[in-house]
């Protein structure tokens, strides 16, 4: 006979000191996880939160199996970050969303790849346990189409739990090929490959045309290139331009610093006459298999000759050369977005859902939010 699954000790942490304590087994856990979010890696948030906190409402979830003799040898199997927020019903229903930011473009949790399901379960009890007086989750912007995604959406089904996907899209994601030949030969016409080939030798005209990748940037040079880059740029009129963020830089910096001390950034630049006309910079996970283009930024004055696109064959090229490369990346770009879209045909999905505890009062809150909607198109077509 089997012997029982341990139950799992739940751990919340709602300050940076608190969290910093945990950061060996959450660096583990980053490299044992089920699917890879460089974003939840603590190499990520722990210089977010110290830079652009104190962000109010917010609690992280730990899950651990406890160790055969014990807690003392316990294994974190489950990182959970949330915040606290409203509602679409206002104060009558207070949420628990899963961690976002402007500078975070994924919110799937780590999970241990060994035990996903005592991970999610540990969430889900704790959901059912109404934290703070809680009975709604946001769990948006996560991966629906992978393996948390699908082992979340078991678990749910399981434990009949109440849940309603509220939306989803697709955004691009790259997966390696043979060759870059090969990839560009599936990603792009014939024709569009030519019109690349002679954008480039334009540019290539109008000075010595170079490019430069870096696996770290410690003086920050990088950093402050990209800022001065992007910030001339489109992203700038958006807010989502990191000269939009006062401690945009200051972040970056410490958070490659890190990141380079492992190998784990690679930044681009093209440069003409030393000038930066597109960088890029690309963030890889702790377990070595994937990765996630975090910001791209190019000079509109040279727009006509599409620099950022020829980045973007730099970065497929150095995709397929490089042996430790990862074998896929995610673009973190906007749904139907004009450029990556053609260059990256694979997609994946992101999901937007909503849990609620078991029970009556979470069945409730789920209907009441699925049909509010419908109810106040319905009073405004018969008001009109």
């Amino acid at each position: 006979m089997a012997a029982a699954q341990p139950s799992p000790i739940l751990e919340t942490a709602r300050d940076l000191r608190d969290l910093r304590l945990r950061k060996a087994d959450w660096d583990d856990l980053a490299r044992d996880a089920l699917e890879a979010n460089v974003f939840y890696e603590s190499t990520w948030l722990l210089p977010l939160l110290r830079h652009f906190g104190p962000v109010p409402g917010l609690l992280f979830l730990f899950v651990y199996l406890p160790g055969p003799g014990g807690p003392a040898g316990r294994r974190l199997i489950g990182l959970f970050p949330f915040r606290r927020a409203p509602s679409r019903l206002g104060g009558m229903a207070p949420v628990y969303r899963l961690f976002n930011h402007l500078l975070v473009y994924l919110c799937t949790p780590l999970v241990h790849r060994d035990h996903a399901d005592l991970a999610l379960d540990g969430l889900l009890d704790w959901i059912d346990g109404a934290p703070d007086g809680v009975r709604l989750f946001a769990l948006y912007f996560l991966g629906g189409d992978g393996p948390v995604g699908h082992a979340l959406a078991d678990r749910l089904a399981a434990r009949r739990q109440p849940f309603w996907v509220v939306s989803s899209h697709l955004r691009a994601v790259f997966y390696r090929a043979d060759r870059a030949e090969d990839y560009l030969a599936r990603a792009l016409p014939g024709k569009k490959r030519k019109e690349l080939r002679r954008q480039r030798r334009r540019l290539e005209d109008q000075g010595e045309l170079a490019l430069t990748v870096a696996t770290a940037d410690p003086d920050g040079a990088w950093v402050r290139a990209f800022v001065d880059l992007e910030g001339g740029g489109w992203k700038a009129g958006t807010g989502k331009a990191l000269a939009n963020l006062p401690a945009g830089a200051a972040f970056l910096d410490e958070a490659f610093a890190e990141l380079g001390r492992q190998g784990r950034v690679r930044l681009f630049s093209l440069c003409l006459d030393g000038r930066p006309v597109a960088m890029k910079c690309n963030l890889e996970a702790a377990d070595g298999e994937g990765a996630f283009a975090f910001k791209i930024a190019h000079d509109p004055a040279f727009a006509a000759q599409s620099p950022g696109v020829l980045l973007e064959l730099e970065n497929i090229a150095d995709l397929h050369a490089r042996s430790d490369a990862p074998a896929w990346m995610d673009s973190c770009a906007d749904p139907d977005h004009p450029m990556i879209d053609h260059l990256w045909p694979d997609r994946r999905s992101i999901v937007y859902a909503l849990c609620a505890s078991r029970g009556m009062r979470g069945r409730f809150l789920i209907w009441l939010l699925r049909t509010a909607p419908r109810l106040t198109a319905r009073r405004r077509r018969h008001d009109g």
